[in-house]
C-alpha cells in the first residue's frame, strides 16, 4: 500500500530527527516508524481528535483494511485483526464499528478479563463479524474458528508469534479456507520499515 503524502512527511521527519539526534535509542525511532506505517496519527495521539472519515482518509492501510473487510462481509464471514498498539486497536474498533454498523467489536489484549467468553460469543454469532487482538495476548490457548480471515495489521518482529496468532483460526473445527493478509506500507522513495 503506497504511503499518503501526509504519512510520507511524518515518516521522513522521524528519520531526519533520528539522523540528527545524539544519544537516542534507534529502537524508539523504529517503533515510531512502525506506528506511522500503521496510522500517521498514532505518533502524536492526533487520532483522538479526528472523526472517522478523517482517520480513513489519512491512513491508507486503514482504508485498505476496510476494503478487505468489505469483501469478508460480502461473503458473510468473519475476520481477526492483529495489532499490538492499543491506540491502533481503538482506531480500528471505532472505524469498523461505524463503517459496518456493528454494535460490538471485541478487543483482546493484556487488559482483557473474559477472553474465553468473548471468543465463545464471537464464534456463536452468525454472519459478518470482526475481532481485534494483540498477537501476544491472543497467541495461545484460544480457538477462534468462527473467523477464517486473519489480518496482521501491525507486523510482529517474531514470525513464530504471528504464526501462533494465525493458528487461532486454523484449528480443529475450522471447515473453511483460511485467508491471511499482511498489509505492508510502501514508498516510491525508499524501502519502508515494514518492507524490511
Amino acid at each position: 500500500i503506497e504511503m499518503s503524502n501526509y504519512q510520507f512527511e511524518k515518516y521522513r521527519e522521524i528519520v531526519k530527527n533520528e539522523i540528527n539526534s545524539e544519544g537516542r535509542t534507534h529502537l524508539a525511532a523504529l517503533q515510531n516508524l512502525i506506528q506511522v506505517c500503521s496510522h500517521p496519527d498514532l505518533v502524536n495521539d492526533e487520532w483522538q481528535y479526528k472523526d472517522v472519515s478523517d482517520l480513513v482518509s489519512s491512513g491508507p492501510k486503514l482504508k485498505a483494511t476496510l476494503d478487505i473487510l468489505s469483501e469478508v462481509k460480502r461473503k458473510g464471514e468473519k475476520a481477526l485483526i492483529f495489532t499490538f498498539y492499543r491506540d491502533m486497536q481503538l482506531i480500528l474498533e471505532r472505524v469498523i464499528r461505524f463503517k459496518f454498523k456493528l454494535e460490538h467489536i471485541p478487543i483482546i489484549n493484556g487488559d482483557s478479563k473474559r477472553r474465553l467468553r468473548s471468543v465463545d460469543h464471537f464464534n456463536a454469532q452468525e454472519g459478518f463479524g470482526c475481532m481485534i487482538l494483540s498477537p501476544k495476548a491472543a497467541g495461545t490457548g484460544l480457538n477462534i474458528t468462527g473467523a477464517n480471515h486473519v489480518i496482521h495489521y501491525t507486523r510482529w518482529w517474531n514470525p513464530a508469534v504471528e504464526q501462533q496468532a494465525t493458528d487461532r483460526v486454523y484449528r480443529i473445527g475450522q471447515d473453511k479456507d483460511v485467508t491471511v493478509y499482511y498489509p505492508i506500507m510502501t514508498s516510491q522513495n525508499f524501502e519502508t520499515v515494514e518492507e524490511k
